[in-house]
């Protein structure tokens, strides 16, 4: 069996400003919606899998933010443009009969990285389609990572294996390490500090915090509940 779950915020991102403006004559802008429909087919296509399901971020403070006031204090607004799509696709995707998975206080990430796992041990595979090139520390040899790149109003994908990583980075995909000048933003280490207190150099492991935990066993307990409804 194989699970394909999508990093919905980023992959919407991307399609936002891969795709020229495009509007209803309600003056509804709808290129991100047409950009995502188009990644998602086309990643469905080429994956096959048994089963689709979209996470995406909730519009509310996550534990980090609870933690660290810093967190993503840098990061822009969403633009409006794009913000009025998407209440519209995840009624696209309700239509489509796709799961959309958020839990309050965390991010789409945690949801990725705790159904990652989950199919680990359930002996699924799972391929995830994504932006975010922090998702690459959970490629194992039941996860893979799709990775999306939207340049000059072209999207594409790049497939990402344990093998592939190890050519690539030359290291093992759970010993990804923050690197501050990736995509020219700090470093991601801020996002583990909040966690658990990261020291220089710390092994970035913030997808997988949930299962180190003891103090997020209920939210892991709900994960697999998310887990059984598509499995």
């Amino acid at each position: 069996m194989k699970l394909m779950i999508l990093d919905g915020n980023s992959v919407i991102n991307r399609a936002f400003y891969g795709v020229r403006p495009l509007t209803t004559r309600d003056g509804l802008y709808t290129n991100a919606i047409y950009g995502f429909l188009n990644i998602l087919e086309k990643e469905r296509g080429e994956e096959k899998p048994d089963a689709l399901c979209v996470a995406f971020d909730l519009h509310a403070p996550t534990f980090r933010h609870l933690r660290y006031d810093g967190y993503k204090a840098t990061r822009h607004p969403m633009p409006e443009e794009l913000a009025m799509q998407m209440p519209v696709m995840k009624q696209v995707l309700a239509a489509m009969n796709i799961p959309v998975y958020a839990c309050e206080g965390w991010e789409a990430d945690d949801v990725l990285g705790t159904v990652g796992r989950l199919c680990e041990e359930a002996g699924w595979d799972c391929a995830i389609l994504t932006g975010d090139r922090d998702s690459l520390q959970l490629v194992d040899e039941h996860v893979s990572v799709r990775l999306v790149h939207t340049q000059g109003g072209q999207t594409r994908t790049e497939r990402y294996t344990p093998d592939v990583f190890r050519a690539e980075y030359g290291l093992e995909p759970k010993r990804l390490r923050p690197v501050a000048a990736d995509a020219g933003r700090a470093p991601s280490l801020v996002l583990v500090e909040s966690v658990r207190g990261a020291a220089e150099g710390m092994v970035y492991e913030k997808n997988l915090v949930l299962y180190r935990d003891p103090a997020h066993t209920q939210y892991t307990e709900e994960l697999e509940r998310i887990y059984h409804a598509f499995s």
